[in-house]
């Protein structure tokens, strides 16, 4: 069954529990927040969609999404605090449709016990990137680093943009024996 959440104001989660499919969309052309409380997490067995067709941004805030499936991600703006997990034991796809300026994933972080994942699109990114176990396939997708981020663990890239999209200088983190693996440009 699909969860579909059509935000028409804030919205607070606390606790954590299992979904199979679902959809944030705000419904909206304003911004709105979804914020999980401290050590919540919400367990998607499915497809994770981020579906904004309105073009109001949305910022999850806190506690953890574990994708176990399938993440789609439209063109808009999803750049909060919420870690987006994709740690399911199966192959897995982590499609995006953003672009050079528009777009934002919440910082991601690759925990997969079995697997791979499969990067699709352009992602693009400013909130940090961490790969902790499984596989990655950069396939032909473009990562853009949009912002001052933290990244850590020995990724592979296809392509790889390094955007601050302002007059501000921004700082890519590289931790402790990571490796960026650029395959492409």
């Amino acid at each position: 069954h699909d969860v579909r959440l059509a935000l028409f104001d804030t919205l607070a989660i606390s606790g954590s529990f299992s979904l199979w499919n679902l959809v944030f969309n705000s419904n909206s052309t304003s911004g709105k927040t979804i914020t999980l409380g401290a050590g919540s997490n919400l367990n998607v067995l499915g497809t994770l969609t981020f579906d904004n067709s309105l073009a109001g941004a949305m910022a999850p805030n806190g506690g953890t999404l574990s994708a176990r499936g399938d993440v789609v991600v439209d063109n808009q703006n999803y750049s909060g605090t919420t870690v987006l997990s994709l740690c399911g034991s199966g192959n897995q796809t982590l499609s995006c449709a953003g672009s050079l300026l528009a777009g934002g994933l919440p910082p991601i972080s690759v925990n997969k016990p079995g697997g791979t994942l499969l990067l699709s699109g352009m992602l693009r990114t400013g909130k940090g990137l961490t790969l902790v176990a499984g596989s990655v396939d950069p396939g032909t997708s473009t990562v853009v680093l949009s912002d001052t981020l933290p990244i850590t663990g020995s990724f592979p890239f296809n392509n790889l943009v390094a955007n601050s999209n302002s007059t501000v200088a921004k700082t890519i983190t590289l931790g402790a024996a990571t490796n960026l693996d650029v395959r492409g440009t």
